[in-house]
């Protein structure tokens, strides 16, 4: 229960302090002070003079601060000011932003003011943990003539004769001392796309690539990235090189009505593709503790188990470089949320306005060029939450202030959002929220993107998987206990229990013992200890995920894609995911292999028959034989029946329906 004895950390300021030395400061260069992350309202000094204020750990934050140094010792501090005293002030303000923190783990809810992880304020699966600090690289850079800026390549026309590009080259500023010239080659064969001389701050240069190389999702082919040098020569001397990483691909988002609603799928080069994927959370509460190898084993768990994308969820962080350049490497799509979940948000306030702008601006140039970013999403559940869970009612937010309250929220997710990332990353779809329907109404399963909750949060069982399938499944699931040698490593044997102040103090669910173990007993019946529950709570879970993975995947065309909570933990403790907090697999991360394979057999049975369906991902025809056996407890084949199958590429079907008293020869089921 140490999460108690820490929550004074949030209601304190910190000081970082720092000295550096620089000799012989060159009265023609200059000099910038970067900090790639500040987490969150932090005042930098520089010799005592104030160069800085930073409101929003999402941005990096650069100063010329040629001015402010000084030829030996120079000191640098930054004073971070706690969250919670920047901003209760505002709980008591014109409108209740603070009410609708639905995932706010205390009262003084200041998460809707603060950009800042909301999840470090606590959410249902992890702790509350207020922390501030330097939370990536500070450094500073110094150059003397002009320096690259910024590097985007586009895709303009692609085909498997050409692809048709341009690259924008910005300079950092104009240099009049030489002549300058670009040049764009591939790193890899060695070929010249194009050379050309520097036409101002910014050039734009078009390119062409002959017999292009496709990048593919792992299972579909190859993710192939071509590696262009970006160089800069000043008087034919070659003054920096970037290397970009880029792949040739096209992705759309499809949403067409159609007789029964709306669609929503990915068609990746021109086909449509069925998404298998989880939703991603940080891996820590305490963001620094990640390493290069952290990001590097969750991708690869998440390839082996032949996901094709990770949704970034909206209540963390945009991620870390690295885990994009690997979802780009091992070819998994990233469906990259806003970081906005589960609040209405002041978008009236002008401070709070200027701040999400550069926010989102700066997070959209960085993003941009990679291969795997397939779609942005403006926020998690607002739109949902403000329309279908009754924020007006239970927090009596009166009809003139849910007026403004909906119009800040426009302003945001409709106005600002969509049209920043039109102008800095053209072709990428943007949606303004998801869910784009609701799971209390039973149209809503025909129209967009869906959470469904029944299971869990409502009242179905997991036969509620099969009856409510939706066109793209964004958010589903069932908790259980971590690996057993998680549970050891924060629980003593005589905390071995559900009703243990330790174990209650790790289940952030307001329900969550009590369903894992109603579901538990139902479907593996009562335990003979602790260490048997925790077992048989991921067997419960594993069936569950496999009921509605299964069920999703074989209404593949209606339904087109299935993206369960959740991929990961940021601690040790009961929850959704699939891998806990130390990397270990769960059962339910086991038996994904399987149901997200390629091909996919899904049997069910009524009354009389049983019925099989099988789902293809394949973009080719396949051919085989199907093996049906009924088998005894003790190892006896009862029957055997063999099907031939011709199965279309990119399908799914019923492909045979077996009558139960000729393949159990006169058996009841329950010999």
């Amino acid at each position: 229960t140490n999460e108690d004895s820490v929550q004074w950390i949030e209601r304190d300021d910190w000081m970082y302090e720092t000295s550096f030395t620089l000799n012989q400061l060159k009265a023609s260069a200059q000099y910038q002070l970067i900090f790639e992350g500040l987490d969150t309202y932090a005042t930098v000094f520089l010799n005592g003079t104030i160069i800085l204020y930073a409101d929003n750990m999402y941005r990096r934050w650069s100063v010329d601060v040629r001015p402010h140094l000084k030829d030996g010792v120079n000191t640098l501090m930054v004073l971070f000011k706690s969250p919670m005293s920047v901003n209760e002030h505002k709980l008591s303000g014109p409108l209740p932003y603070h009410m609708t923190a639905e995932n706010d783990a205390h009262k003084d809810k200041v998460s809707v003011y603060t950009r800042k992880a909301p999840y470090h304020f606590g959410w249902d699966w992890g702790p509350r943990l207020v922390s501030c600090g330097i939370w990536r690289p500070v450094y500073l850079m110094s150059w003397e003539d002009a320096r690259m800026e910024d590097i985007q390549i586009y895709q303009d026309s692609l085909n498997t004769e050409m692809a048709l590009l341009h690259a924008d080259l910005r300079l950092s500023q104009p240099d009049t001392t030489g002549t300058y010239h670009w040049q764009i080659t591939n790193k890899q064969t060695g070929a010249l796309y194009a050379r050309v001389p520097v036409t101002g701050q910014l050039t734009r240069v078009p390119f062409s690539i002959t017999s292009p190389k496709f990048w593919w999702t792992h299972n579909l082919g190859d993710p192939f990235l071509y590696h262009f040098s970006v160089q800069l020569y000043k008087d034919s001397v070659l003054a920096e090189e970037r290397i970009i990483r880029f792949g040739l691909r096209t992705i759309e988002v499809i949403q067409e009505e159609d007789s029964i609603g709306r669609s929503f799928y990915f068609k990746l080069n021109g086909e449509p593709i069925f998404i298998k994927g989880a939703n991603y959370i940080p891996g820590d509460v305490l963001l620094p503790r990640r390493t290069a190898a952290d990001f590097k084993r969750l991708i690869a768990d998440a390839k082996a188990v032949n996901m094709n994308l990770i949704r970034v969820w909206g209540g963390g962080i945009y991620e870390e470089d690295v885990f994009y350049d690997l979802c780009d490497e091992q070819g998994l799509l990233v469906w990259q949320d806003l970081m906005f979940a589960c609040s209405m948000y002041p978008g009236e306030d002008s401070s709070f306005y200027a701040s999400v702008r550069e926010e989102v601006a700066y997070n959209a140039r960085r993003l941009r060029n990679h291969a795997s970013l397939a779609i942005w999403n403006g926020n998690n559940e607002v739109d949902m939450a403000w329309h279908h869970w009754g924020w007006q009612v239970r927090f009596m937010i009166p009809p003139g202030k849910a007026e403004k309250m909906w119009q800040a929220y426009q302003t945001l997710f409709h106005d600002l959002f969509p049209n920043i990332l039109k102008d800095i990353d053209p072709g990428r779809t943007f949606v303004s929220t998801s869910p784009q329907s609701s799971w209390g109404k039973p149209e809503g399963f025909n129209f967009g993107t869906m959470h469904y909750w029944g299971v869990w949060h409502g009242p179905d069982d997991f036969d509620g998987y099969k009856k409510n399938v939706g066109r793209y499944m964004n958010e589903y699931g069932f908790q259980s206990f971590p690996e057993w040698p998680t549970i050891q490593s924060f629980a003593k044997e005589s905390d071995w229990s559900l009703e243990s102040g330790v174990m209650k103090r790790h289940q952030k669910s307001y329900i969550g013992n009590g369903v894992i173990d109603k579901f538990t007993r139902k479907y593996y019946g009562a335990p003979s200890d602790f260490q048997d529950f925790v077992y048989k709570s991921q067997l419960c879970q594993a069936l569950g995920m496999r009921v509605a993975i299964s069920s999703h995947r074989a209404k593949k065309g209606h339904c087109m894609g299935t993206v369960f909570w959740q991929l990961n933990d940021c601690w040790p403790g009961p929850s959704w995911s699939g891998i806990d907090y130390y990397g270990r697999w769960k059962a339910l991360h086991y038996q994904l292999k399987e149901l997200y394979g390629d091909l996919l057999i899904v049997p069910e049975s009524d009354s009389t028959k049983l019925h099989i369906r099988v789902v293809s991902d394949y973009l080719m025809p396949k051919t085989g034989n199907l093996l049906v056996e009924v088998i005894r407890p003790g190892g006896k084949v009862v029957s055997r029946t063999i099907v031939a199958l011709s199965i279309p590429a990119n399908s799914a079907g019923l492909y045979t329906s077996l009558s139960l008293r000729n393949i159990l020869r006169g058996l009841k089921p329950s010999q």
